[in-house]
């Protein structure tokens, strides 16, 4: 209403920042949690987009009012934006020579929402999930058809601090002993630490960054997220460097995340596994 009052909605420079109840939306929104953006809100790639330039003229905002400060148009920056984000991905293997690297990118030509993957397992085109940080049998809108593609899947592994709904979904009401039987997913529970016991920080409206301390050390076998991932990707990493593949350079080249003093880089979660930080 004071924005209102002093005329700022609508004029260059103005706007309304919303104050948002948590930090997921801002997180999953700056970091890639959804699948059709890039970190910093840079969007995917699709097939059309052949080369760099393509992309980044389909992608970058035209000003509404060109005239010098008639449009601030932010976002005309989009270029320098994802250069920064090739470089953070790739390293020195992102050179202007290659475009950067923006091959390496996937392109995506459909949507890959959690929906999607779900439908895809129920097909039985989705062979396997990875499922962190989301109960998908309970939240899911078909609760009954969730479970369904569960019992498809040749394997589920599932990290969290507790058995839930879909990490034993082979128990939900109304499935008897004999269907059980007949159910041959291999499931897999990853101990994961909770939030605190976690070194991190969280993403809040205007991109501020709110620092988490461990409180207290995670139990027995339990290991950060960001550890188990790691160790996923250098396990594929390695499987590429002696078998190689159909296109392995994306991999084979890709950078440390980007990360910030306030959480663990992926070569400090994997010195923290292997004793070592990787070559």
């Amino acid at each position: 209403m004071i924005q209102l009052l002093m005329g700022n909605v609508g004029r260059a420079g103005g706007g309304v920042n919303a104050l948002r109840g948590h930090s997921n939306i801002q997180g999953a929104t700056d970091m890639a949690g959804v699948f059709d953006i890039l970190p910093g809100y840079l969007k995917m790639p699709n097939p059309t987009d052949t080369d760099f330039a393509t992309y980044i003229k389909r992608i970058t905002p035209t000003p509404a009012k060109p005239k010098e400060w008639d449009s601030f148009n932010y976002w005309s920056n989009t270029s320098k934006f994802a250069v920064s984000f090739l470089k953070a991905m790739y390293g020195d293997a992102a050179k202007k020579e290659n475009d950067w690297a923006f091959n390496y990118l996937p392109k995506i030509d459909r949507k890959f929402s959690w929906v999607e993957l779900w439908d895809g397992m129920y097909a039985g085109k989705v062979k396997g999930l990875l499922s962190f940080g989301m109960n998908g049998v309970a939240i899911g809108p078909n609760s009954e058809k969730n479970i369904d593609a569960l019992k498809k899947a040749d394997w589920l592994v599932v990290c969290d601090i507790y058995p839930e709904e879909t990490s034993s979904f082979w128990e939900s009401p109304g499935i008897t002993d004999d269907e059980k039987k007949q159910i041959k997913t291999e499931v897999y529970r990853l101990p994961g630490a909770g939030f605190a016991e976690k070194r991190w920080h969280l993403r809040q409206f205007r991109a501020l960054a709110a620092v988490e301390v461990a409180a207290v050390p995670s139990p027995g076998d339990a290991k950060l997220d960001q550890a188990i991932l790691a160790t996923i990707f250098l396990k594929v990493r390695e499987l590429y460097q002696k078998e190689g593949g159909k296109f392995p350079d994306a991999i084979l080249n890709a950078s440390w995340p980007y990360t910030t003093p306030y959480s663990p880089s992926l070569a400090e979660v994997a010195k923290e596994i292997n004793g070592k930080a990787p070559g």
